[in-house]
């Protein structure tokens, strides 16, 4: 093969990574602010200042026609054992989270507070740092990046970690309908291990289940007293449609 014929082919090659590059990189900005508008995106929003320098940051969003009161009762149910994530039950029950959503409003699980746990599985998760009702809440989880479990206390800046917050902002539209803003932003070491782990893995798995997840309270706030259903209606919809 002549030189020519080389560079050709290396030409062809380049041009194909470039564009493969781009692709990755648009994909993951639209799954990163789904639903969410520009003014969404760049908002500061309670909790952004606990994880000061983000390596990960998610901004998603959805409207809701309900009042935020009527939103605002099933986001304070979250958590395993309590009233689930309103998700895919049967995925995250494969991994073994015994994840039941329920489909009513719950009065014992209405008096969440500040200091509060919202269990993600057996092991732990976030506590309640930020609770202003009707308006905000804000979760945040210092965890250990491969057992999940809690890293209590100060936290060395060398010790490995995958330290987050989780933010919920409820915001009134039109007079009538409510705008969910959430909001996920994290630091991680180390760095060079986890960073390619966290962009194939926990990138497309998060937004699969916080898709679901919001659906799932659309649903729920605007028609509290359907029917439950085997694993929300999300199961036959898909999110590159909406």
């Amino acid at each position: 093969m002549s030189p020519r014929h080389v560079a050709g082919t290396g030409g062809i090659v380049a041009g194909a990574v470039v564009a493969m590059t781009v692709t990755v990189l648009k994909l993951r900005a639209w799954h990163g602010h789904w639903g969410a508008t520009h003014d969404e995106v760049a908002r500061p929003l309670p909790g952004d200042d606990l994880i000061a320098e983000p390596r990960y940051q998610t901004t998603r969003a959805i409207s809701i026609m309900a009042p935020p009161a009527a939103a605002w009762a099933w986001l304070i149910q979250l958590g395993q054992g309590r009233g689930g994530f309103y998700t895919f039950d049967r995925l995250e029950n494969l991994a073994g989270l015994d994840m039941h959503s329920v489909d009513r409003i719950v009065p014992e699980l209405q008096d969440l507070a500040v200091g509060d746990l919202v269990p993600l599985s057996a092991i732990g998760g976030p506590i309640v740092v930020v609770l202003d009702p009707l308006r905000t809440m804000v979760l945040h989880f210092a965890m250990d990046p491969f057992t999940g479990r809690p890293i209590e206390g100060v936290v060395p800046a060398d010790r490995r970690r995958f330290d987050w917050t989780w933010t919920f902002a409820l915001r009134p539209i039109d007079g009538v309908g409510t705008r969910l803003v959430v909001r996920t932003r994290a630091d991680y070491v180390p760095r060079l291990l986890l960073a390619p782990l966290v962009a194939a893995l926990v990138e497309p798995v998060h937004f699969l289940m916080e898709w679901g997840m919001l659906r799932g309270i659309k649903r729920r706030a605007e028609f509290p007293a359907t029917s439950p259903t085997k694993d929300q209606e999300c199961d036959a919809q898909s999110p590159f449609g909406s």
